[in-house]
């Protein structure tokens, strides 16, 4: 960053007026977010290939402001979204939220020792996500087009934790945009993607859904809880139109349902 003095005018004179600013440049990446493109699995595909690389491109990379660094967006954090229940008014939703979050206390925090750490990206939403559409594609009017990621951005909420983790928050975000086909369809197709650029152990890949499921409670409770203390806020509810119906339908779909799901998702791409 650089303090810069910057006037209000192009055509300076000793009586232009100006301020000090800080400045800082980015790289200009191509492309635009992911959040007004239509959704093609190979898209999801490609942002779980990304996603893999990243990790990849983070193994023995380490910090000292990780080691006692957290975040309320953590999924290791996800017991504090009770605190914030007050902002949900639905008691059958507090009921679900509940009993996701405890589920991953019972299934998932005692196996953290199996989990591979590391530094995550932590938000792949599809805000985060700059895509380029690939060319010379030949499709119908109306159909969607197969973008390639040009990059992640926005570190902000990066946090040493496990890869496994950012795999949910990805799956659970690219499942909430998804309005082409069935959402829970969303993370083989994100997997897919991911397992050809590195592999997740068995224990990794058992947590999975409930890890989906409490990103996406923690994410629907904060988003209520916002605009329950500032309704102006009125934002996070399109979220929440969505959100509430998917954590419900995936917390109701059994394990074993939504592993045959992926894991046939998955094969076909092995078969191209």
């Amino acid at each position: 960053m650089s303090l810069e003095k910057i006037y209000h005018s192009e055509n300076i004179t000793d009586s232009t007026p100006f301020e000090f600013y800080i400045v800082r440049l980015f790289t200009y990446i191509p492309g635009e977010t992911f959040s007004a493109i239509p959704m093609h699995p190979k898209t999801l595909y490609n942002i779980g290939k990304v996603l893999g690389k990243f990790h990849d491109a983070m193994k023995g990379f380490h910090h000292k402001f990780f080691e006692s660094y957290t975040l309320l967006w953590s999924l290791t954090e996800v017991e504090r979204v009770k605190d914030f229940l007050i902002g949900v008014q639905d008691e059958n939703k507090k009921a679900l939220v509940t009993e996701i979050i405890d589920t991953f206390n019972k299934e998932v925090v005692p196996k953290y020792h199996k989990l591979t750490k590391s530094i995550i990206h932590g938000d792949v939403n599809e805000r985060n996500i700059i895509v380029q559409e690939i060319p010379g594609q030949k499709v119908t009017s109306g159909e969607p087009r197969v973008y390639d990621v040009s990059a992640l951005i926005d570190f902000n909420d990066a946090v040493s934790s496990y890869t496994a983790f950012d795999v949910a928050i990805c799956i659970a975000y690219m499942s909430i945009k998804c309005k082409e086909f069935d959402q829970r369809d969303v993370g083989g197709h994100v997997l897919a993607g991911y397992l050809s650029m590195r592999s997740m152990n068995d224990t990794e890949r058992e947590v999975l859904k409930v890890c989906v499921c409490a990103r996406l409670a923690q994410n629907l409770v904060m988003g209520a809880y916002t605009n329950y203390m500032n309704p102006s806020h009125v934002y996070v509810l399109n979220t929440a139109a969505r959100g509430w119906p998917l954590v419900s339908m995936m917390w109701e779909t059994p394990q074993h349902e939504i592993d045959d799901r992926w894991n046939n998702i998955i094969e076909e791409y092995e078969n191209l």
